[in-house]
């Protein structure tokens, strides 16, 4: 049974660089694109409007990924292997210790996307949060569900309430990049 909703792809290509994609979006829109600025420390860090820049030095923003199965046991571990090895790596590598938990910084500042496939990560959706997990597509690569999208995202969300549905395939990423939730209403983009 298909269900009664629009959805958003996140596409979260974070291991491209945003600057790639700049050419393809209207002139008038390219000042709000995400982009890569010089961080404080030197390196550099993904901006997105109206996001503060995620100040962790050794986080690489740009890592790609396959499956999102594994998110809940990396943020289930996280504290544990920061705290096994900070003195170390603040001794013999000047590492400055965090004011948080990681898992804190990545429950504040990250969000993970599912597609077809990914079954495991919606059935353990509690342990980083519905509000933390959107729906991508990954098109135009081979593995996305095109053009067979719909009943792949309706397979996905069976089990799940209207409300978990709706932020999963939509409402997750309107607020994330602070779009307008009238663009559900469109037709065309």
């Amino acid at each position: 049974m298909s269900h009664q909703y629009n959805f958003i792809s996140s596409d979260t290509h974070l291991e491209v660089l945003p600057e790639r994609w700049t050419g393809r979006v209207p002139a008038k829109y390219r000042d709000k694109m995400p982009r890569t600025v010089a961080h404080p420390d030197g390196g550099d860090a993904l901006y997105i409007e109206g996001a503060p820049l995620f100040q962790v030095a050794y986080l690489d923003l740009r890592a790609g990924r396959r499956s999102e199965d594994w998110q809940p046991f990396g943020v289930s571990v996280a504290d544990f292997w920061y705290e096994r090895h900070r003195h170390w790596a603040q001794r013999y590598l000047g590492f400055k210790p965090l004011q948080r938990k990681p898992s804190e910084y990545i429950r504040d500042h990250f969000l993970f996307s599912v597609q077809g496939p990914e079954r495991v990560a919606i059935e353990l959706r509690h342990h980083v949060g519905v509000d933390h997990i959107m729906f991508a597509t990954d098109f135009p690569h081979i593995e996305c569900e095109w053009p067979n999208t719909k009943p792949a995202l309706d397979a996905l969300t069976a089990d799940l309430s209207s409300e978990e549905t709706y932020k999963i395939v939509a409402g997750n990423v309107i607020d994330y990049f602070g779009l307008d939730p009238a663009i559900l209403t469109k037709q065309s983009l």
